[in-house]
């Protein structure tokens, strides 16, 4: 006789931000085994099919829940990316002395979102085939254009190269946890270790943590291995799939 389970219980938590981005209703799947405080309205498997299209899902899965996986599998859920998160206690041996280090001010705000719209290619957006190039870069200058609306995260640093900003840091401090939430250096700029002294400035400049925290792509392999070798060690690996109504090239 088959084995059976029980219903996957889950609830949608809209994400209006990303609904304005993408112009579709847009959702994080929570399931209710993998953060059983955090549910709105637990759904049966079915409903997130009767969601009216377009529509767009995504959900984040420990590599290690097989159940949530294989249940987000059963619903058609896309695979898009593999995410490692790294951390370190002590950065002090990078070297980011320099006037051309700072942090931002009102007026990086569009050198810094031009630079965003052009810095990435291993995002969860740009490596899913239903969204469009040129939607993922808007998605990552807005991202950007938020930290000086005040909207998301708490420090920015930013870097001079030639007189102009070649590249910023975008961090997050809460906790005693000071997490890089989004870095981005223009092309001109690159493999001249500005990364790597942004990250070193903040980690001097920035009072009250204890605990520095990054996430990249598996498939970026250079970030992996500026990590690695600033002192950073990995913490845990996780899965991202997205559920599309419709794809985006559609509308």
């Amino acid at each position: 006789m088959p084995r059976t389970h029980p219903p996957f219980s889950y609830s949608l938590i809209a994400d209006d931000w990303l609904s304005g981005m993408l112009e579709r209703s847009s959702f994080r799947l929570q399931s209710d085994e993998t953060n059983p405080h955090d549910l709105s309205h637990p759904l049966e498997p079915t409903d997130i099919r009767k969601l009216q299209a377009p529509a767009f899902v995504y959900a984040k899965a420990d590599c290690k829940d097989t159940n949530l996986i294989t249940n987000l599998s059963a619903l058609d859920f896309q695979l898009i990316e593999t995410s490692l998160l790294f951390d370190a206690t002590s950065l002090t041996h990078i070297e980011c002395q320099g006037p051309e280090l700072r942090f931002a001010t009102p007026s990086d705000e569009n050198r810094c979102c031009e630079i965003a719209e052009q810095s990435f290619l291993y995002s969860r957006f740009h490596s899913d085939q239903q969204i469009p190039r040129n939607l993922a870069n808007g998605i990552k200058r807005e991202w950007t254009r938020n930290y000086f609306a005040g909207k998301r995260g708490t420090h920015m640093v930013v870097t001079e190269d030639q007189k102009q900003v070649a590249g910023f840091l975008l961090l997050i401090m809460k906790g005693g946890e000071l997490t890089i939430d989004l870095i981005g250096v223009s092309e001109n700029s690159r493999r001249k270790g500005i990364a790597q002294r942004m990250i070193g400035f903040a980690a001097q400049n920035i009072a009250g943590w204890r605990t520095y925290i990054v996430g990249t792509q598996a498939s970026n392999i250079a970030s992996v291995r500026l990590y690695e070798s600033l002192g950073f060690r990995l913490r845990a690996a996780s899965y991202t799939f997205h559920w599309h109504t419709e794809s985006l090239f559609m509308t």
